[in-house]
């Protein structure tokens, strides 16, 4: 049975544009950042392989913790979330459900200094 966290991160974006994932944890911090660091570090290292989020950063917040992500587009984000390992991990751990927001990047980095804008990447 599918758990709500992989219903939730199912996207309906169609264009080929990035796109942020945002998981929000509410519980005692400490114990979901070692969930973190022993279960999903390891697995997500082996499953992204060949496709990792262009960006991945993992914060303690005062109420819990959070992961967030930018992904190249809806596509790779997907594929994480469908391989089986990812789902395995959330099934076997005691993560709580988590908010979840994806949201389409306009603009991903900035423009060195006297550029033009064309060192970053930006959807229209």
């Amino acid at each position: 049975m599918e758990r709500p966290l992989c219903r939730a991160a199912r996207v309906g974006y169609r264009a080929p544009v990035a796109v942020l994932l945002m998981f929000s944890f509410r519980g005692d911090p400490d114990r979901l950042l070692g969930i973190y660091e022993d279960h999903l570090v390891p697995m997500a290292v082996g499953v992204t392989g060949q496709r990792p989020p262009l960006s991945h950063a993992c914060v303690r917040t005062d109420d819990g913790m959070m992961i967030v992500d930018v992904w190249e587009s809806e596509e790779a984000l997907q594929a994480f979330i469908d391989d089986p390992r990812f789902r395995a991990v959330i099934d076997s751990t005691e993560f709580p459900e988590p908010q979840v927001r994806i949201l389409r990047v306009h603009r991903f980095g900035l423009p060195a200094p006297h550029d033009d804008g064309a060192g970053a990447s930006r959807s229209s």
